[in-house]
């Protein structure tokens, strides 16, 4: 019947529909949702890989680290080395490390000229003290015999040995030097004193010669004093006069 429009007027009801069931989907056995039909994936424990498979892949990973730690190398070599200086046109190269025979060498000369510790004990040069001056008669300058070759030849040995050791860097101490050599006496460097041959060496060879010499103690006693086995070298010999 049609509504009425006053108020209280009862409205047609009107059905519910039943609520509709879910459809399974299709290709689904039936009674089986989608969640069920798509399980999700398994997060348990997969499958160990054979042994050869990990054997490779330690050789791979120790083979990276290993190109890894050569490149870093490399690079710290490149960043620690100087940079090369450009190669000049027309110029030599540069000669290489001497060798070890020429390193002995050069070690065993340096090792002839050590110091030594008398080598401070230097004598000291006479100076004669003038306190006051002396008179106009009095001889002012050396007499010219003084300066005389012949004069010197016959000197005595200790005269000889006086002139050479108190009148330094004057040419009475050349003189001195040069009579004492007429006379068989040798200048040694090392010890600064003369030396003479008591009788022929024991033993000579190209450096040294081992025998009795007597030699002019000029510090202790001023003095001839011999000895025994002593070992010249001719390194040490003074065989030439300035």
């Amino acid at each position: 019947p049609p509504a009425s429009s006053s108020f209280g007027a009862k409205q047609p009801v009107q059905q519910q529909q039943p609520p509709q069931q879910a459809q399974p989907l299709q290709g689904a056995p039936l009674g089986l949702s989608q969640a069920q039909t798509h399980p999700a994936p398994s997060s348990g424990p997969t499958s160990p890989l054979p042994a050869s498979q990990q054997q490779q892949a330690a050789q791979a990973a120790q083979a990276a680290q290993a190109a890894q730690a050569a490149q870093a190398a490399q690079q710290q070599q490149q960043r620690a080395a100087p940079a090369a200086a450009p190669a000049q046109q027309g110029a030599a190269p540069r000669p290489g490390p001497p060798a070890t025979d020429v390193i002995q060498r050069m070690l065993n000369v340096s090792l002839r000229n050590l110091p030594h510790t008398s080598d401070c004990e230097r004598p000291k040069p006479y100076s004669p003290p003038n306190p006051f001056a002396t008179p106009d008669y009095y001889p002012q300058t050396v007499h010219p015999a003084f300066s005389s070759p012949e004069t010197f030849a016959r000197f005595e040995p200790d005269t000889l040995f006086f002139i050479f050791y108190y009148q330094q860097s004057s040419y009475q101490q050349y003189l001195a030097a040069k009579e004492l050599k007429n006379k068989s006496w040798r200048f040694h460097k090392k010890y600064q004193t003369w030396f003479q041959r008591h009788d022929r060496p024991k033993v000579t060879t190209d450096e040294h010669e081992q025998g009795t010499y007597i030699y002019f103690d000029y510090e202790g006693g001023w003095c001839q004093r011999i000895k025994a086995d002593f070992i010249f070298k001719y390194a040490q010999l003074e065989d030439s006069l300035v």
